[in-house]
């Protein structure tokens, strides 16, 4: 354009030809000395709720610092979200300018729509001088998570499990065996209701509670067999693995309601887990469990888990439960799973979500499945519901 205007001899455009070079090279003064300060901007990522239930909500705030004298006239922020996570308010991008020695923040909502744990990884910031000519790039490390937990279905598991363990007590604070009463003494905060003794406080106006000989609280087993194959199988927000964890999180969540000590075993890649002493005085820990489990996680197979067995004593348990589809299953060969059952005296129940297996795995699938364990003395619970979300 310069050479242009001097050939034309046109003063017009010669002024807007040494107009157009001095704004670029006043951009891109401004972008060296912008440079010469990002590495004095910092960024920090909130997270207002780690943990969320499917289908809801939680803030994330980006703070941007300047800690330098300089003004960051243009500043891109770009935050790394998963697509599992959908942005529900506010935008996970925004164009921002920073005053000297302050910090601006961007805050958006996400909802979970998919279990697991959702890594956020890094945030990306893109400089750019005041008309946006000149542009900086850089990424920062920035790692979060938050992890979107299954909705609890309530579910009644116990008649099929009383009619497989006819010893067993599902109700009140005793699973294991029978007692006999002992006697009474005063109510004390924290006591099962269930226990006060109803007629001699209608006569007397005192709480008294009962006391039984050989009360214990049922200890319970559960194994959740998820493997990566069963995200492959179903629809978004469905899949066989989210199943699944709907089911899990129930099992877990009605045992500590019938006052079980839950002992729980997962898996993720090769690497096995055991949180041990699960009640309900702390069933909190229920939900740092799934942060283990990240989205498209579990285990390389089944057997990962069948083979870490020895680690614990199954003659402790009144009830042992493996949690578990089709494909999970099916993920190890069944020679396998048979020798690591048997080498570890395993007889329980596999407890496994409704879904339409013979169309989706393949004839006969509940049948081949509900044969092989009862050969190995274990029996298979086929639920009710199909722990689909609609």
């Amino acid at each position: 354009m310069i050479i242009f205007s001097i050939y034309s001899m046109s003063p017009i455009l010669i002024s807007l030809a040494v107009a157009g070079v001095v704004i670029i090279l006043w951009s891109r003064q401004q972008m060296k000395d912008l440079l010469y300060v990002i590495d004095k901007i910092y960024v920090e990522r909130i997270v207002e709720k780690n943990r969320v239930v499917e289908g809801y909500e939680t803030d994330v705030v980006i703070k941007i610092f300047n800690e330098t004298d300089h003004r960051i006239p243009l500043v891109i922020v770009k935050d790394d979200v998963p697509r599992e996570l959908v942005v529900s308010k506010g935008s996970d991008v925004a164009r921002l300018s920073i005053p000297p020695r302050s910090y601006v923040e961007n805050v958006y909502s996400v909802r979970g729509e998919r279990v697991g744990r959702h890594d956020l990884r890094s945030i990306k910031l893109v400089f750019q001088d005041p008309l946006g000519i000149f542009s900086e790039e850089k990424i920062y490390e920035q790692y979060s998570y938050i992890t979107v937990t299954p909705i609890y279905i309530k579910i009644d598991v116990y008649p099929k499990i009383r009619s497989v363990y006819p010893g067993i007590k599902i109700r009140g604070a005793s699973l294991g065996g029978s007692y006999d009463l002992w006697g009474f003494r005063d109510y004390v905060s924290g006591d099962d209701v269930r226990r006060i003794y109803w007629k001699g406080f209608a006569r007397t106006g005192r709480l008294m509670v009962r006391e039984d000989i050989g009360e214990s609280r049922g200890r319970v087993l559960i194994m959740l067999g998820l493997t990566k194959y069963s995200w492959l199988i179903g629809s978004e927000g469905n899949t066989y693995a989210e199943s699944l964890l709907r089911l899990f999180r129930s099992l877990l969540e009605s045992f500590l309601d019938a006052y079980s000590i839950i002992d729980i075993m997962i898996c993720t890649d090769a690497i096995v887990k055991i949180f041990r002493e699960i009640t309900s005085s702390n069933r909190e820990r229920i939900y740092v469990i799934f942060d283990d489990i990240s989205f498209g996680g579990g285990c390389g197979s089944i057997g990962i888990l069948l083979l870490n067995l020895y680690r614990i004593d199954l003659s402790r348990y009144d009830i042992k439960i493996l949690a578990a589809t089709p494909p999970d299953i099916f993920s190890t060969d069944r020679s396998s799973i048979s020798l690591y059952l048997k080498q570890n005296g395993f007889r329980g129940m596999i407890i496994m979500p409704n879904r339409d297996y013979d169309k989706d795995i393949g004839p006969m699938t509940r049948d081949i499945i509900i044969k092989f364990f009862s050969k190995l003395g274990s029996d298979v619970l086929i639920t009710e519901e199909s722990f689909e979300k609609i």
